[in-house]
């Protein structure tokens, strides 16, 4: 059997003596115990803290949840709030009522009122303070309203009784806090006797007075608490207050969740009484009944030095894994400090950042082990990939002991992990606690920087990647300009090459004809001045042409829809191959001069490049507009060339092309599949 016990955190006396009257009793019948501390983490369903409790993951038989402190983070009114979150597993509450579920309740009424009879009756105080946990708190709502019961029973007897209260969230700081506040009203009522709802309030108090001294709080002030926590009788003067039987509470808790278990009829509410513990610090003198309890100066010498002593490690060792600078390194740290606090078995686990968390099959929970120590020995690099932790629990159990204490890690509302761990002694929770706690910092401290790291390599890659893109481009540019300077040349050499041998020959031979003609003896005839009258218009044609070419007049005259048609058409006189023009864009205004040029002359390249050697059948030249783009096709059924042609591709009319797409910032992009054509393809973005 497998019980397991639900509490806030392991760092004050009121739960770790819950903890250890289960954990003896359980040893004692020779059970499994599992321990599980929540802190403030949230039960939200799809959380992990909720699937893994509504799952049941380390296979408990039974729950004790320990009401009495957690329900200050969750709201557990009823057998439905319990079940919505641990289901069907046979629950015991301890230290709270809940309805329909078996109760186990430490009945405060009585020693309350005793309290309050014993500083007005015995002690004749006439002006008390009521000090208050959480204000929604069962508890502290239940012995402040005990509390102004019995003022107003004994002010019908004593008129100038009078109260007040405040509140202290059940912490030294808190009730320190809120005693300061209350002494800087001078209008307060002057206070003669403090009663709080617990022990670490008292203290709280306590140590205020005895460093400031104030008008509204008599110098003789007698101070209670409530709960009798060992640092209780270790004040000076030592606290009267009230002693919760929770080890014996632990042991009722098992023993009844056994019965539950089992089948058998439990009691909707099982009621321990308190004793009232009457010391120094209400001005009594010492009695018979305490000398039973006193401690020896060496026993408080020596738990002191013990506790100065734990703090000192603890803290070393949290500033020691604040300055780790790896998971290898934290591991280290640990390992060495876990050896002085003697902590023989202590294991840390990642879980997933995001859900699913769990197998939905067989609710496996898979975990990343970080650091595993068993039995003071660091077994970590055994386990190099993930583990079920249920399997790894089972474990535990059974090879290093019955009592296991298991502690989530987490910062704020976030889980990020968990930790297994055995104490030899039972005092060092407290410690172990706040170790953990900076674990969990150090685990996200070291899991960001590493998360900076994987940014700053990207980073790296990403930019040694754009500089080979930026090199590339460059390179690229530097060819494509080059070419461009070659093609002007040609261009250039074939203009006058073009001139020289056309032009210039028309102009030498109309030239010869006038002279000629102005030589011969008899008048020139008509036949000879049409023959120079055709010769004189061919030229002026042919000059025409040439202009044109160097630059087509017609895009601004005609418009370029009507220049490229009268491309197209031009291409299949010359040709004789079909050619299909489509114009779909509903401005010209879409384009400026620039962008009108430069797709003027690659449409005019491709189509003297499907000339000279496509040998199509059909050309298709497309403009059209897709939504915020324009798009330019000049497709060919021709020939089409093999993607591996490297020499075709670095061809001076293809480089042209593309020189010009960047021009006007468009992506030139050319298919072309062997006897099946071409496609050139030219998008530009508009703005």
């Amino acid at each position: 059997m497998r019980i397991g016990l639900v509490l806030d955190i392991l760092d004050e006396e009121y739960q770790i003596s819950m903890y250890k009257g289960m954990k003896k009793r359980a040893e004692e019948l020779g059970i499994e115990f599992v321990c599980f501390q929540l802190e403030h983490t949230q039960f939200k369903p799809g959380s992990f803290i909720y699937n893994f409790h509504y799952n049941n993951l380390l296979n408990v038989d039974g729950l004790v949840i320990l009401t009495a402190v957690i329900t200050d983070h969750y709201r557990l009114h009823n057998q439905n709030d319990i079940q919505e979150i641990w289901g069907n597993i046979p629950v015991i509450s301890a230290g709270q009522i809940i309805e329909g579920i078996p109760s186990i309740n430490i009945s405060t009424e009585s020693s309350m009122k005793k309290i309050v009879e014993h500083l007005i009756i015995d002690h004749n105080h006439k002006n008390l303070m009521f000090v208050g946990g959480l204000e929604n708190h069962k508890d502290s709502i239940e012995r402040e309203q005990v509390f102004k019961k019995s003022i107003e029973y004994y002010k019908k007897i004593i008129p100038d009784l009078n109260y007040t209260t405040i509140r202290g969230n059940f912490t030294e700081g808190g009730a320190f806090e809120a005693i300061s506040s209350y002494t800087k009203k001078k209008d307060n009522l002057k206070i003669d006797a403090i009663v709080c709802a617990n022990d670490n309030m008292a203290i709280g108090i306590n140590k205020y007075l005895k460093i400031n001294k104030t008008k509204l709080i008599s110098e003789n002030c007698a101070i209670t608490g409530f709960d009798d926590i060992p640092q209780a009788k270790l004040e000076m003067p030592p606290l009267t207050t009230v002693r919760q039987p929770m080890k014996k509470m632990g042991t009722i808790a098992i023993d009844s969740i056994i019965k539950l278990i089992n089948g058998e009829e439990l009691p909707p509410v099982t009621t321990i009484h308190t004793d009232l513990i009457i010391r120094e610090s209400c001005n009594c003198k010492p009695s018979r009944q305490n000398k039973t309890e006193d401690v020896s100066t060496k026993t408080m010498q020596k738990n002191y030095l013990k506790s100065e002593q734990m703090l000192r490690m603890v803290s070393h060792m949290c500033q020691d894994l604040n300055y780790v600078y790896s998971f290898d390194s934290m591991n280290t740290t640990l390992e060495k400090n876990l050896e002085l606090f003697d902590v023989r078995t202590f294991c840390i686990f990642l879980f997933e950042t995001k859900p699913p968390y769990f197998k939905t099959q067989n609710k496996a929970l898979e975990v990343t082990p970080l650091y595993i120590r068993l039995d003071s020995q660091d077994i970590t690099k055994k386990y190099n990939k993930k583990i079920n932790i249920q399997d790894f629990f089972e474990t535990i159990q059974k090879k290093y002991g019955k009592e296991v204490i298991f502690k989530f890690l987490s910062s704020g509302e976030s889980i990020i992990g968990c930790t297994i761990y055995k104490t030899q002694e039972d005092d060092m929770h407290q410690y172990l606690c706040s170790m953990i706690t900076t674990v969990a910092q150090t685990i996200l401290r070291l899991k960001s920087f590493a998360e900076k790291e994987k940014r700053s390599e990207f980073l790296e890659e990403e930019i040694s990647k754009r500089t080979k893109e930026l090199i590339e481009a460059n390179n690229r540019r530097i060819q494509v300009e080059a070419e461009v300077l070659k093609i002007t040349e040609i261009e250039r050499q074939r203009f006058s090459t073009d001139l020289h041998d056309d032009i210039c020959q028309r102009l030498a031979g109309i030239s010869m004809l006038c002279k000629c003609y102005s030589t011969q003896n008899s008048p020139v005839k008509k036949e000879q001045m049409e023959e120079l009258t055709q010769l004189i218009s061919e030229t002026l044609q042919r000059t025409r042409q040439y202009a044109h070419d160097s630059y087509p007049v017609d895009l601004e005259s005609l418009g370029m829809n009507n220049s490229i048609s009268n491309l197209c058409n031009s291409f299949k006189q010359q040709t004789g191959t079909e050619c299909i023009f489509e114009w779909d864009v509903p401005s010209e205004n879409l384009f400026n001069k620039i962008e009108k040029l430069n797709i003027f002359r690659i449409i005019q390249e491709a189509l003297h490049n499907i000339m000279k050697h496509a040998h199509a059948t059909k050309t298709i030249v497309k403009v059209i507009q897709e939504k915020d783009c324009v798009i330019i096709t000049i497709n060919d059924n021709g020939e089409g060339f093999s993607s591996d042609n490297s020499d075709f591709k670095k061809g001076v009319g293809l480089n042209s092309m593309q020189y010009r797409a960047n021009q006007i910032n468009a992506k030139f992009q050319i298919k072309s599949i062997p006897q099946k054509g071409t496609t050139i393809e030219i998008k530009m973005q508009q703005k």
